[in-house]
């Protein structure tokens, strides 16, 4: 899971920072900031928000579109 790090007056310290593991195999992003909200920041520090969605679940949104999609006929 990736996150963008904001210090205490939301300026931009990190654009992209991994946090956690994806919750599952193939995971497709789905949930990700009320995930990432629940990951502790210490104090004054600032804020962790979601960082771009083409970096939480790309690997289970290609397998979704590439490979498990019906058919077009």
């Amino acid at each position: 899971m990736h996150a963008k790090w904001t210090d205490p007056e939301h300026k931009l310290l990190v654009k992209t920072l991994a946090v956690a593991s994806e919750p599952s195999i193939f995971w497709r992003g789905e949930d990700a900031e009320q995930i990432i909200s629940k990951i502790k920041v210490p104090e004054g520090v600032g804020a962790w928000t979601v960082a771009s969605s083409s970096l939480n679940g790309p690997s289970g949104k290609a397998l979704g579109k590439l490979f498990l999609a019906a058919p077009k006929h």
